[in-house]
């Protein structure tokens, strides 16, 4: 594909894609702008499975290490379903705007960043916030771990980024 020709195109999706993952399984995953979120076959481009639940746009998806798909949504919850079954394990509730962006620490945190300039540190066994990181001005974009030291979480919003400790909770920098 070195000349840049489109290799495959997937169409009749049931809403606008905002969010897209390749799972292990080499399959595509995508978060619509209807709620839903379609497994595709990357090969055929049809569609494996259809996993509905949310009300609103999918607007972020992980595979955490259980291999569950999590997914955020415009709908303020976040939804843990299991792969094998496509049946929606656990909702957490408790974000207080549009889930913008997921990542799972070593210790098995989901860590979830809003519209509402803040990042919420989550226990996904129990279901429950252990942890609200305020502190952002703005929208909460994205964030990620620091490779190299997994307790150090990098967040984004508009014209600040903010380095965290996930076991304190607390803001160790203002870039």
């Amino acid at each position: 594909m070195t000349s840049g020709e489109l290799k495959r195109a997937f169409t009749n999706y049931s809403g606008f894609v905002e969010v897209l993952l390749i799972n292990r399984d080499n399959e595509l995953i995508s978060g619509l702008s209807d709620g839903n979120i379609e497994i595709l076959n990357m090969s055929t481009g049809s569609i494996k499975r259809r996993l509905s639940g949310h009300s609103s746009s999918v607007k972020s998806l992980i595979i955490n290490k259980n291999n569950e798909l999590v997914s955020g949504s415009q709908d303020q919850t976040i939804k843990i379903w299991d792969m094998t079954t496509c049946l929606c394990k656990r909702t957490l509730t408790g974000q207080t705007n549009v889930v913008t962006s997921l990542v799972v620490n070593r210790n098995n945190q989901l860590i979830a960043g809003s519209h509402y300039q803040s990042i919420r540190i989550w226990n996904m066994a129990r279901g429950s916030i252990e942890k609200v990181l305020n502190g952002h001005k703005d929208v909460v974009f994205s964030f990620a771990l620091n490779n190299q030291n997994e307790d150090e979480l990098i967040s984004g919003s508009w014209a600040e980024i903010k380095i965290w400790s996930v076991s304190s909770g607390v803001c160790k920098q203002t870039l």
